[in-house]
C-alpha cells in the first residue's frame, strides 16, 4: 500500500514540526497539493498521513493540527482516499500542547483511522499505551467519538 505523506504539504512549513507546532496560514503554496491531487487522480494513493501544521483559512478549528476531515480547503479541492493515518503523535508540535491521551481522541475526532505514537518525542521517551486504550474507549461511551467508522471508501485493492 502506497501512503502519502506529510498532507497537505509542508513545504512552506518554515519550522520542524519534530519540535514545535507550524502554522502555513501565509504560506502555504496551492502546488504543495499537486502531488496529493495527481496520485489521488491516478489511484496510487490507498492512504494519506497528515502533517503535524495549521492553515487557519481552512480549519474551522485549529485546536489540534492536522485535521484532516474538517472541511478544510485543501481536502474538499483533491478529495481523500480511504484511510488517514496521523503523523507520530509524539512529536513536539503535538506533545507541547496535549497529552498523548487527548491527542488521540481529537485525532479520532477529526477523521485519523489510523493513530502513529512512535520513539519520536523531543524527549525521547513513550507513554505506557493502556491509558490511551482507556482513553478511547470512555470517549466512545461518553459519545465523543462514534462507535463505528464512518462510511469512507476504503482504499481500492492493485495487483
Amino acid at each position: 500500500m502506497t501512503v502519502l505523506k506529510h498532507f497537505p504539504g509542508k513545504g512552506s512549513a518554515g519550522k520542524d514540526t519534530h519540535f514545535d507546532l507550524a502554522d502555513v496560514t501565509d504560506l502555504h503554496q496551492e502546488r504543495e497539493l499537486y502531488p496529493f491531487s495527481r496520485l489521488i487522480r491516478e489511484g496510487l494513493a490507498d492512504l494519506i498521513m497528515t502533517s503535524h501544521i495549521i492553515h487557519r483559512g481552512w480549519m474551522k478549528n485549529t485546536r489540534l493540527p492536522s485535521r484532516p476531515r474538517s472541511s478544510g480547503a485543501a481536502e474538499e479541492k483533491i478529495g481523500l482516499p480511504g484511510l488517514i493515518i496521523s503523523d507520530d503523535l509524539l512529536m513536539g508540535a503535538i506533545v507541547k500542547q496535549f497529552s498523548l491521551e487527548e491527542a488521540c481522541v481529537l485525532a479520532v475526532q477529526a477523521g485519523v483511522d489510523i493513530l502513529l505514537a512512535s520513539n519520536n518525542s523531543p524527549e525521547g521517551t513513550i507513554p505506557p499505551f493502556p491509558p490511551v486504550y482507556e482513553t478511547l474507549l470512555k470517549a466512545v461511551e461518553q459519545g465523543r467519538i462514534p462507535r463505528s467508522p464512518s462510511s469512507r471508501p476504503m482504499p481500492a485493492s492493485r495487483p
